[in-house]
């Protein structure tokens, strides 16, 4: 508009709603609320100033809306950011996470193999153990059964 704080000219509010800075240089005139009630008094701008106060009243109110829009716009924004670097964060947790499980089921199923491999040695060198074992054990008893069958011809012939 063509001024600022007029609310404050007006009575409406005791502090400005924000800071101002020049950019350029730049003329500022400056109206305290005694001069502007002194100057209604003389001049007679009663209804003027009820229409200014009407008029300052829908314009604060429009811009308080558009700063909190601003405001809230700008929150989501960098909220935003805030969630997609934290999205970011849990993908790369979650393949880290991935990575470590997998390589752990590698290390794992490698184990398992081992174990397995050696079971099956250990299985085999008994089973080899016990065949030689049971050929050992036919065999005396062959052994022990030769003679006593030679005996058994004997009494076989003399009968």
């Amino acid at each position: 508009g063509s001024h600022f704080g007029a609310l404050l000219m007006l009575g409406l509010e005791h502090t400005y709603c924000g800071t101002l800075a020049a950019a350029q240089t730049t003329h500022v005139l400056y109206i305290s609320r005694r001069q502007y009630k002194l100057s209604l008094d003389v001049n007679a701008q009663a209804h003027a100033s009820r229409q200014l106060l009407i008029q300052e009243r829908k314009e604060h109110e429009a811009f308080m809306k558009s700063i909190a829009s601003d405001y809230i716009r700008k929150r989501m924004w960098n909220n935003s950011f805030d969630c997609q670097a934290d999205f970011q964060e849990d993908v790369k947790a979650v393949f880290v996470n991935w990575r470590e499980y997998t390589q752990q089921r590698c290390r794992n199923r490698r184990h398992l193999l081992q174990v397995e491999e050696r079971r099956s040695k250990t299985t085999k060198h008994w089973l080899e153990n016990r065949a030689e074992a049971l050929e050992k054990v036919k065999a005396k008893r062959e052994a022990a059964v030769a003679p006593l069958g030679a005996v058994d011809r004997r009494l076989a012939v003399e009968l």
